[in-house]
């Protein structure tokens, strides 16, 4: 993965069946490129845990973490355990968050705009 431009180092643990992957502050990696990184090598992936920062928009009527132009926006979604975070993300609109939450593995190949379920925010101070 660390040929993929934009990742900085990523560590592996076999035993825990976990990648950790820390990428530079300035990149236009998506989840999808890290999943193929991980099935080239061999392995299947499954749900991911992110921690992002972006602007909370709105996107086709859903609330989305928006990143540089030339990476795609992140729908969110509520998180089972975090009931109710969605409505007070609506209130940060425009603001920028630190936003940590899991992205659920889909089948290869299936063409899905990703959504973070969000397990909890901070907002930023630029």
């Amino acid at each position: 993965m660390s040929r993929i431009a934009g990742v900085d180092s990523v560590r592996v643990s076999l035993n825990e069946g976990l990648a950790t992957v820390w990428l530079a502050s300035e990149n236009a990696v998506t989840i999808g490129q890290i999943r193929e990184a991980i099935r080239s090598n061999g392995f299947t992936p499954k749900a991911a845990t992110l921690r992002v920062v972006g602007r909370v928009v709105e996107d086709g009527g859903e609330l989305a973490l928006a990143f540089a132009a030339s990476t795609p926006s992140l729908r969110l979604t509520d998180h089972a355990s975090a009931p109710g975070l969605l409505e007070e993300l609506r209130e940060s609109l425009g603001a920028t968050l630190s936003v940590e939450g899991a992205i659920q593995e889909t089948r290869r190949g299936e063409a899905t705009v990703p959504r973070i379920e969000v397990q909890k925010f901070a907002r930023l101070r630029r």
